[in-house]
Protein backbone atom coordinates (compact mmCIF):
# COMPACT_ATOMS: atom_id res chain seq x y z
CA UNK A 1 0.00 0.00 0.00
CA UNK A 2 1.20 3.47 -0.87
CA UNK A 3 0.21 5.58 2.15
CA UNK A 4 1.65 8.81 3.50
CA UNK A 5 4.53 7.82 5.80
CA UNK A 6 5.14 11.31 7.23
CA UNK A 7 4.61 11.32 11.01
CA UNK A 8 3.39 14.92 10.91
CA UNK A 9 0.87 14.36 8.13
CA UNK A 10 -2.63 14.97 9.47
CA UNK A 11 -5.75 15.26 7.37
CA UNK A 12 -9.45 14.77 7.91
CA UNK A 13 -9.97 14.28 4.18
CA UNK A 14 -9.44 10.79 2.83
CA UNK A 15 -6.89 11.05 0.02
CA UNK A 16 -6.66 8.96 -3.16
CA UNK A 17 -4.14 6.37 -1.96
CA UNK A 18 -6.06 5.84 1.28
CA UNK A 19 -9.33 5.38 -0.66
CA UNK A 20 -7.61 2.82 -2.88
CA UNK A 21 -6.22 0.93 0.15
CA UNK A 22 -9.63 0.85 1.84
CA UNK A 23 -11.29 -0.39 -1.35
CA UNK A 24 -8.75 -3.20 -1.82
CA UNK A 25 -9.01 -4.29 1.81
CA UNK A 26 -12.80 -4.28 1.53
CA UNK A 27 -12.82 -6.34 -1.69
CA UNK A 28 -10.04 -8.70 -0.64
CA UNK A 29 -10.10 -8.96 3.17
CA UNK A 30 -8.07 -12.18 3.29
CA UNK A 31 -5.04 -10.75 1.49
CA UNK A 32 -1.95 -9.61 3.36
CA UNK A 33 -1.02 -5.98 2.69
CA UNK A 34 2.39 -4.34 3.14
CA UNK A 35 3.37 -0.67 3.30
CA UNK A 36 5.30 0.42 0.21
CA UNK A 37 7.23 3.20 2.00
CA UNK A 38 9.91 1.03 3.65
CA UNK A 39 10.34 -1.02 0.48
CA UNK A 40 10.68 2.08 -1.69
CA UNK A 41 13.15 3.67 0.75
CA UNK A 42 15.46 0.67 0.36
CA UNK A 43 15.12 0.72 -3.42
CA UNK A 44 15.81 4.47 -3.62
CA UNK A 45 19.06 4.05 -1.69
CA UNK A 46 20.56 1.86 -4.42
CA UNK A 47 21.51 3.66 -7.62
CA UNK A 48 22.60 2.13 -10.92
CA UNK A 49 25.50 3.63 -12.88
CA UNK A 50 22.97 5.24 -15.21
CA UNK A 51 21.12 6.85 -12.31
CA UNK A 52 24.37 8.19 -10.86
CA UNK A 53 25.21 9.71 -14.25
CA UNK A 54 21.78 11.37 -14.44
CA UNK A 55 22.26 12.78 -10.93
CA UNK A 56 25.67 14.12 -11.98
CA UNK A 57 24.12 15.84 -15.01
CA UNK A 58 21.58 17.55 -12.70
CA UNK A 59 24.44 18.67 -10.44
CA UNK A 60 26.53 19.89 -13.40
CA UNK A 61 23.62 21.95 -14.76
CA UNK A 62 23.09 23.44 -11.32
CA UNK A 63 26.77 24.38 -11.13
CA UNK A 64 26.56 26.07 -14.55
CA UNK A 65 23.59 28.11 -13.33
CA UNK A 66 25.49 29.15 -10.20
CA UNK A 67 28.51 30.25 -12.23
CA UNK A 68 26.19 32.20 -14.56
CA UNK A 69 24.68 33.97 -11.55
CA UNK A 70 28.13 34.87 -10.20
CA UNK A 71 28.74 36.90 -13.36
CA UNK A 72 25.27 38.45 -13.34
CA UNK A 73 24.73 39.61 -9.74
CA UNK A 74 25.39 43.26 -9.00
CA UNK A 75 23.65 46.05 -7.07
CA UNK A 76 20.33 46.95 -8.66
CA UNK A 77 19.33 43.54 -10.02
CA UNK A 78 16.10 42.05 -8.79
CA UNK A 79 15.90 38.67 -7.09
CA UNK A 80 13.49 37.44 -9.79
CA UNK A 81 16.03 38.39 -12.46
CA UNK A 82 18.56 36.12 -10.76
CA UNK A 83 15.93 33.37 -10.73
CA UNK A 84 15.35 33.99 -14.45
CA UNK A 85 19.08 33.60 -15.15
CA UNK A 86 19.05 30.29 -13.28
CA UNK A 87 15.95 29.12 -15.16
CA UNK A 88 17.54 30.12 -18.48
CA UNK A 89 20.64 28.06 -17.74
CA UNK A 90 18.57 25.09 -16.63
CA UNK A 91 16.48 25.05 -19.79
CA UNK A 92 19.45 25.83 -22.05
CA UNK A 93 21.09 22.66 -20.71
CA UNK A 94 17.98 20.46 -21.11
CA UNK A 95 16.95 20.33 -17.46
CA UNK A 96 13.24 19.84 -16.90
CA UNK A 97 13.32 22.98 -14.78
CA UNK A 98 13.70 23.63 -11.06
CA UNK A 99 13.74 20.61 -8.77
CA UNK A 100 11.91 22.73 -6.15
CA UNK A 101 10.88 26.37 -5.70
CA UNK A 102 14.08 28.41 -5.72
CA UNK A 103 14.99 30.77 -2.91
CA UNK A 104 16.79 33.95 -3.95
CA UNK A 105 16.81 36.05 -0.79
CA UNK A 106 18.81 39.27 -0.48
CA UNK A 107 19.27 41.45 2.57
CA UNK A 108 16.77 40.90 5.39
CA UNK A 109 14.78 38.41 3.27
CA UNK A 110 17.63 35.92 3.79
CA UNK A 111 16.40 35.67 7.40
CA UNK A 112 12.96 34.43 6.33
CA UNK A 113 12.70 30.66 6.41
CA UNK A 114 11.65 29.33 3.00
CA UNK A 115 11.37 32.80 1.46
CA UNK A 116 10.18 32.42 -2.14
CA UNK A 117 8.81 35.83 -3.11
CA UNK A 118 12.09 36.62 -4.92
CA UNK A 119 10.93 40.19 -5.56
CA UNK A 120 13.42 42.50 -3.78
CA UNK A 121 16.08 44.66 -5.34
CA UNK A 122 19.59 43.47 -4.47
CA UNK A 123 21.45 46.32 -2.84
CA UNK A 124 25.11 47.15 -2.41
CA UNK A 125 26.29 45.60 0.86
CA UNK A 126 23.63 42.86 0.87
CA UNK A 127 24.37 39.16 0.92
CA UNK A 128 22.17 36.91 -1.22
CA UNK A 129 21.13 33.50 0.04
CA UNK A 130 20.39 31.18 -2.89
CA UNK A 131 18.89 27.73 -2.67
CA UNK A 132 18.10 26.08 -6.01
CA UNK A 133 18.67 22.95 -8.05
CA UNK A 134 18.03 21.58 -11.50
CA UNK A 135 15.80 18.63 -12.24
CA UNK A 136 17.11 16.36 -14.96
CA UNK A 137 15.61 13.00 -15.96
CA UNK A 138 13.57 13.02 -12.72
CA UNK A 139 16.70 13.50 -10.59
CA UNK A 140 17.19 16.60 -8.48
CA UNK A 141 20.26 18.60 -7.57
CA UNK A 142 20.38 20.92 -4.57
CA UNK A 143 22.72 23.87 -4.06
CA UNK A 144 22.74 26.46 -1.28
CA UNK A 145 25.19 29.37 -1.38
CA UNK A 146 25.55 32.88 -0.01
CA UNK A 147 27.30 35.56 -2.06
CA UNK A 148 27.80 39.31 -1.66
CA UNK A 149 25.80 41.44 -4.10
CA UNK A 150 28.77 43.69 -4.84
CA UNK A 151 31.23 40.79 -5.15
CA UNK A 152 33.08 41.44 -1.88
CA UNK A 153 32.18 40.35 1.65
CA UNK A 154 32.60 42.92 4.41
CA UNK A 155 34.81 41.75 7.28
CA UNK A 156 31.72 40.96 9.38
CA UNK A 157 30.03 39.06 6.52
CA UNK A 158 33.22 37.09 5.90
CA UNK A 159 33.54 36.24 9.62
CA UNK A 160 29.93 34.98 9.73
CA UNK A 161 30.39 33.04 6.47
CA UNK A 162 33.51 31.34 7.80
CA UNK A 163 31.88 30.58 11.17
CA UNK A 164 29.05 28.78 9.39
CA UNK A 165 31.53 27.04 7.11
CA UNK A 166 33.42 25.45 10.00
CA UNK A 167 32.12 23.05 12.63
CA UNK A 168 32.88 23.23 16.36
CA UNK A 169 36.29 21.59 15.98
CA UNK A 170 37.38 24.08 13.33
CA UNK A 171 37.05 21.58 10.48
CA UNK A 172 35.34 22.52 7.25
CA UNK A 173 31.64 21.81 7.32
CA UNK A 174 30.60 18.61 5.49
CA UNK A 175 28.00 20.52 3.43
CA UNK A 176 30.80 22.45 1.70
CA UNK A 177 32.36 19.33 0.21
Amino acid sequence: MNLNENDRFVTEVVYRDERCARELKSKYPNHIYERSGPIMAKLRAIKSDTEVKQMQVAADITEKAFRRVLGFVRPGVMEYQIEAEITHEFLWNRATGHAYSPIIASGASANVLHYTENNRECKDGDVILMDFGAEYANYAADLTRSIPVNGKFTKRQKDVYNAVLRDESGNKNACRR
